[in-house]
């Protein structure tokens, strides 16, 4: 595999699936899908399932496909397949690393109310320390590529099942299954649904192509999709039983700020005030804590994959930007927003695009490759639409799409600028060899034309 500077080994024997599933099973499913299911009800979990297998299923088991036939980061796959589709690969990377940034600001919200539940008291002091000491977690993490990635997966599923398991049991006998069916007929209910299907399996990231390209050699990549989507699923419904008898939240839509208002309440509910509650709730906020680490990790492993250099940097990053993100949960919705409702289905869009008119395609035949070259982009493309057409932007949100857009239009505004001025100035240089040539042939024209004009003299003299 052709990684530049960080480990490629798998983890051992199943190593492979457990980095994906692992990126498959983690804050997304923790923290953003418990929250929607508590704003939308439990048709949610039937929305977000057609969702799963009908658009993600497929876009999942190509990129597997992807990263195990051409063994290469994501930019090399693409690269490899699709050269013009570059561009895409960086933007789905980036994106990502966007992504894991902003989980930080959770990281922090997680490790905070885990000391709180044990009576430390909140202050930015704290939030520095926490920083510091996930994002240094983070950085071993990452520099010991997938394989310790592999390991980190196995605890994070373990961490999320610590985690609700012990509250889906006990509202298990309050749970009722009320389902509203006008909640289908909802154009923000499917739109959140398909975009926390494609956070929560990391599609559109380059992720998994970065894990498939550790796979056993024989492996099926249709299978693991299968396997990952199973374990996805499954993990979302406990979610679901978790926090459904405990009450709906309002809001914009923003299911990491409604889990950030239900889990302490339901923690509280669930544990009580005693010596030995508070201990399980700080348990509880341990392991979401865990999670989101493995999930920022899974989020920017394709860029440090590609570009190890990069890693001190980023994380560096992390740890100056997470304590003030801590501090404006709306800056943390507003980056939510961008980035999985925005930006994660275009990119999507133009992905299954690539895979429907690239000449090796990975699915020939069947229902996966009529989603992918038709249903896929169409409901990605409806989505993103959908989502910025929708009253559901904060102000801050509004001021950062609006910088983000500007920052994309500059980029391109400066990129066709310089391929025209590269194609002027290989025009003028070819221009100036032409006149050159003119030049000296003109040149030894005339001094032929001398020389046999001094011949002619001196034979008639």
């Amino acid at each position: 595999m052709a990684a530049t500077g960080v480990k490629a080994k798998a983890g051992g024997r199943g190593g492979d699936i457990f980095s994906a599933i692992g990126a498959a099973t983690g804050l997304g499913n923790a923290m953003r899908f418990p929250g929607l299911c508590a704003r939308y009800g439990v048709g949610f979990l039937a929305v977000y399932a057609l969702c799963l297998v009908v658009v993600c299923l497929p876009i999942l088991a190509a990129e597997l496909s992807l990263g195990a036939k051409f063994r290469a980061p994501f930019s090399g796959c693409v690269k490899r397949l699709a050269p013009k589709f570059g561009l895409l690969a960086r933007a789905a990377v980036v994106n990502a690393a966007f992504t894991g940034l902003y989980y930080g600001g959770v990281m922090i919200g997680t490790g905070s109310s885990a000391l709180h539940a044990v009576g430390a008291d909140s202050s930015f002091s704290q939030g520095v320390v926490i920083s510091a000491v996930v994002w240094t977690a983070a950085y071993l993490l990452l520099r010991g590529g997938s394989s310790r990635l592999s390991r980190s997966g196995r605890l994070s599923l373990v961490c999320f099942m610590l985690a609700m398991v012990p509250v889906a049991v006990a509202g298990l006998g309050k749970f009722t299954f009320n389902l509203v069916v006008s909640a289908f007929f909802s154009g923000a209910v499917w739109t959140d649904a398909l975009c926390q299907a494609m956070l929560s399996l990391s599609l559109a990231a380059g992720v998994m192509p970065a894990f498939a390209a550790n796979m056993a050699e024989g492996g099926d990549p249709t299978s693991g999709a299968l396997k990952i989507v199973s374990v996805n699923l499954a993990v979302c419904a406990l979610g679901c039983i978790a926090v459904m008898p405990y009450g709906a939240v309002g809001g914009n839509g923003d299911g990491l700020s409604a889990s950030g208002e239900l889990f302490p309440r339901i923690f509280a509910e669930v544990y009580g005030d005693a010596v030995s509650g508070r201990i399980c709730r700080f348990a509880a906020f341990a392991a979401l804590t865990v999670v989101a680490v493995q999930s920022a990790c899974s989020l920017m492993f394709p860029l440090v994959q590609e570009k190890a250099a990069v890693l001190p940097w980023i994380c560096l990053a992390g740890f100056a930007l997470s304590p003030l993100l801590a501090k404006c949960p709306a800056l943390v919705g507003a980056c939510d927003f961008i980035a999985c409702t925005v930006a994660a289905p275009i990119i999507a869009a133009f992905e299954c695009i690539m895979f429907a008119v690239t000449r090796r395609r990975f699915m020939r035949r069947g229902a996966a490759a009529f989603c992918i070259r038709f249903i896929c982009p169409v409901c990605c493309a409806l989505a993103a639409a959908a989502s910025l057409s929708g009253a559901r932007i904060s102000p801050v949100g509004k001021w950062l799409l609006l910088i983000a857009v500007c920052i994309l239009a500059s980029a391109a505004a400066i990129k066709i600028l310089r391929a025209l001025t590269a194609g002027a100035m290989s025009g003028k240089m070819e221009l100036w060899k032409r006149l050159k040539a003119c030049a000296t042939h003109l040149r030894g024209e005339v001094s032929r034309h001398i020389r046999s004009l001094r011949a002619k003299r001196r034979s008639n003299s």
